[in-house]
């Protein structure tokens, strides 16, 4: 289920940032090849509190997953690569096949770069 999303069907320069995949984060990129997908190591619909954050590096295609502080898994997918196909970016929904989140989100905060660990 889509929490954060900006997918094409096919093979395209999009992605979905963050996704409920079963009971773990999910985060993939699409490119020219296979998408690449990475997930969380704990279950994050537990009831209770989950701080969740993903992050891309555009220039190094380095992504991470971090469970409340704790990173759970990493990965690189096409360095450089802008995910600019799908204009938009939808909160709380797949679109294309009618997945949707369904849970609360207490704060969700999108930035265009990756954060260091003091910000």
């Amino acid at each position: 289920a889509g929490i954060l999303y900006a997918d094409l069907p096919g093979s395209a320069n999009d992605g979905i940032p963050v996704a409920l995949n079963g009971n773990q984060i999910g985060h993939f990129t699409g490119g020219a090849g296979q998408g690449n997908t990475i997930h969380s190591t704990s279950a994050v619909n537990t009831g209770e509190f989950v701080h969740v954050v993903v992050t891309r590096n555009l220039a190094t295609g380095e992504k991470k997953i971090y469970i409340n502080g704790q990173q759970e898994a990493s990965g690189t997918h096409e360095p450089g690569l802008a995910l600019n196909q799908r204009q938009e970016l939808v909160a709380g929904g797949n679109l294309f096949d009618g997945r949707y989140f369904d849970g609360v989100l207490d704060e969700l905060r999108v930035y265009n770069e990756v954060l260091t660990q003091t910000e």
